[in-house]
């Protein structure tokens, strides 16, 4: 009796050690798992200065780890319009066929996005109104409080989205050559903003880090000398003014406004909070977040922080479901039948 007592005591002790060693490595690979995180997202951002500086060296641009602060009440198109501080880093600046220019990542998110993002600029005439010109198969920000403006060209219609808030202005700025300039170029597949004293470009710096920079400013230039003379001078980045009116309001008969319908898919990234919180549905979670963020980019829905907590809680969850699994598994291995 005593004998067995002992033994059922080794036995249980043993169990209970087992037990603590595979909680231990759970959380051990949990810190494990959140150290990988954040080594690779360093290594993406020293990767992307690394072509920046890269880039800078080739067009003779001085590099600054640290930027020239941005005047962020001059813009108001996406992604500088509501930024806090205008704080940039990895700037690269020069000039590019006459027109001062940079290229720097946005030291912060814009409003409503998680992601950084890396902005290629080119200075304008005098401050403009803001156009945002977006390619369709290229969709990568949310469309809330906008305005679509058909232009009339069917073929560029289909192909480019036309963001505007009077729409008066695309008739004087966006001409037939400007279009067949955006149709023609295979290359032209990335937003351009028109927008107070400057046009630029941008793109989350997880996609393309680095990015074919003098592709982009060939393009950014190209546009800006065919902006209409009679709306300005020459101007730089850091000026602040009215911009030109656009007159009384005339009848435009080949254009007309697209009210933007209401995101029709908000509901995958709540979808997706719901199930990381039910643990068993983590997986799931992973597979509506990432259809969510896909809606978000073709500007089918406009929650775009939902889906990326919604995505975090689940792999989240998902991983230490796995953890848990795993250590159920060891511990009934090692446990005495």
């Amino acid at each position: 009796m005593i004998l067995g007592s002992s033994t059922l005591l080794v036995t249980s002790t043993a169990v209970e050690i087992d037990r603590f060693t595979v909680n231990m490595w759970v959380r051990i690979g949990a810190a494990v798992l959140i150290v990988i995180a954040t080594v690779i997202g360093a290594a993406l951002l020293n990767r992307v200065a690394r072509k920046i500086k890269k880039v800078g060296a080739g067009l003779g641009w001085v590099y600054r780890r640290k930027g020239t602060p941005l005047a962020v009440q001059e813009f108001r198109g996406f992604p500088l319009g509501g930024l806090a501080s205008g704080a940039v880093d990895h700037e690269i600046s020069g000039v590019w066929r006459g027109r001062p220019g940079k290229v720097f990542v946005l030291h912060e998110s814009p409003p409503g996005y998680s992601a950084k993002f890396q902005v290629t600029m080119l200075a304008l005439a005098r401050p403009m109104p803001v156009i945002e010109l977006h390619p369709r198969s290229n969709l990568q920000r949310n469309f809330d409080l906008a305005q679509e403006v058909l232009t009339g060209f069917d073929e560029f219609d289909k192909r480019w989205r036309v963001i505007c808030q009077d729409p008066r202005y695309v008739r004087s700025i966006m001409t037939p050559g400007l279009m067949q300039r955006l149709l023609t170029d295979p290359s032209a597949q990335i937003p351009v903003t028109i927008d107070g004293s400057a046009i630029y470009s941008w793109s989350p710096v997880h996609r393309a880090p680095g990015g074919d920079v003098p592709a982009t400013l060939g393009l950014l230039a190209d546009v800006a000398e065919m902006l209409p003379l009679g709306l300005g001078g020459f101007g730089g980045f850091g000026e602040v003014a009215s911009v030109p009116s656009p007159g009384p309001a005339a009848p435009l008969p080949d254009a007309q406004i697209v009210a933007r319908p209401q995101p029709s898919k908000n509901s995958l990234a709540l979808l997706s909070v719901l199930a990381s919180v039910t643990c068993f549905l983590a997986p799931l979670g992973v597979i509506l977040g990432h259809a969510s963020l896909r809606a978000n980019r073709r500007g089918e829905a406009n929650n775009h922080r939902w889906a990326i907590i919604g995505l975090v809680f689940s792999y989240a969850i998902t991983g230490v479901l796995a953890l848990w699994m795993l250590a159920a598994a060891l511990v009934t291995l090692v446990a005495p039948r």
